[in-house]
């Protein structure tokens, strides 16, 4: 009986050994390979049941244009969408995107065009307009002095108007974020 109670203690250490040993070297497997958290970003992608390739971060701002009074003045970064056939408009918070507000949409068959212009192009259009709301006096109107300003204009008919959303983008790379923004809106366009 005592050989018999030995191998059953030899047999019981070794599993206690083997559990320990085991234990270890799984919790250090756990640590070597963290689960991911998922960002913001990816939970709203997940949320709003869309990939990476369906959203772009146009880095632009809106300024103005949709025919709806709640987008007005919403000056966030703007994020695009491309679901089925329409482009979507999100104002992020980006540190937030749970904070993320749906602006507007615009079905791509209803988009005539898609330019940037530059801020002397702009205050052409703006100047004609001082002119009829102000008279002689829009001469005297002095203009802000600002730095260099890029702005994406989306042209769209609804059917009955033609409304042109406006976007901006300021600083060195003013130009190169609205050509993107509109590259990227094209190929949505074209698909």
């Amino acid at each position: 009986m005592t050989t018999f109670a030995t191998i059953i203690g030899v047999l019981l250490f070794i599993a206690i050994i083997s559990m320990i040993f085991g234990a270890k070297n799984h919790s250090s497997q756990n640590n070597e390979t963290p689960v991911k958290k998922l960002t913001s970003f990816q939970r709203f992608l997940a949320y709003k049941n869309m990939s990476e390739s369906d959203i772009f971060n146009s880095k632009l701002k809106y300024i103005d244009g949709y025919p709806s009074n709640a987008t007005n003045g919403d000056r966030k970064i703007i994020y695009f969408a491309n679901r089925g056939d329409k482009v979507f408009a999100y104002s992020v918070n980006e540190s937030y995107f749970a904070e993320t507000r749906y602006l507007f949409e615009i079905s791509k068959a209803e988009i005539t065009d898609i330019s940037v212009e530059d801020q002397s192009t702009i205050e052409k259009k703006i100047t004609v307009g001082r002119l009829l709301l102000v008279g002689i006096f829009a001469f005297a109107w002095k203009k802000k002095k600002t730095n260099e300003l890029f702005f994406l204009v989306i042209t769209f008919n609804d059917g009955k108007f033609n409304h042109n959303v406006v976007f901006q983008s300021d600083g060195k790379d003013s130009r190169d974020k609205c050509n993107t923004a509109r590259n990227n809106l094209i190929g949505w366009c074209k698909k």
